[in-house]
């Protein structure tokens, strides 16, 4: 979680959003004058338990339910040079009862989305980042997966039901779909 005393700011980072980017654009020379900075008693992830109150903005970034966990899987599996790979569906089951970052088994931004004002895309962050603070701003590449593949390539029909059935409610509220 990050701050912005002097603007009443707080970005909320979910794991799989380009979070780490989005931390740098916010610290960088182009927005150095709100001054975000991480809040003294939480780490990168942590969220609210409630809202601040009056006066305060909180935003955070969605990603696509089914582009979000190729990603996922594209990311521990670099780290797993070893071993079978996971399908998809076992990724999720694995990864969701392994964190805190997945309170509700059936949501998957639940943790931020809760006390989010305004949520931005992952799928167009740097406009997003670049209409709300400053029209030049670059959001630059921090880690991540590097595929480059179409997420629908990962999937089977199975695999695709499996995140359907899991996170539908979610994504039709977000307005996401295959």
């Amino acid at each position: 979680m990050y701050v912005s005393e002097k603007r009443k700011l707080i970005f909320l980072a979910h794991p799989r959003t380009a979070s780490r980017a989005v931390v740098a654009a916010l610290q960088s020379v182009e927005l150095e004058h709100l001054g975000f900075e991480p809040h003294p008693k939480t780490s990168h992830h942590d969220t609210l338990t409630e809202h601040p109150g009056l006066g305060w903005t909180v935003f955070t970034v969605v990603r696509n339910h089914f582009d979000a966990w190729v990603s996922w899987q594209a990311f521990n599996g670099a780290r797993r040079p070893c071993g079978p790979r996971r399908s998809i569906q076992d990724t999720v089951r694995g990864t969701m009862q392994l964190t805190s970052h997945f309170p509700d088994p059936r949501r998957m931004w639940a943790l931020h989305c809760g006390y989010a004002d305004v949520l931005m895309r992952y799928e167009t962050l740097e406009a997003d980042l670049r209409a709300a603070f400053h029209d030049t701003l670059t959001l630059p590449h921090i880690g991540g997966s590097e595929r480059h593949a179409d997420y629908r390539d990962a999937y089977d029909a199975e695999a695709r039901a499996f995140i359907e059935l899991r996170f539908g409610a979610e994504m039709e509220e977000l307005g996401y779909r295959w």
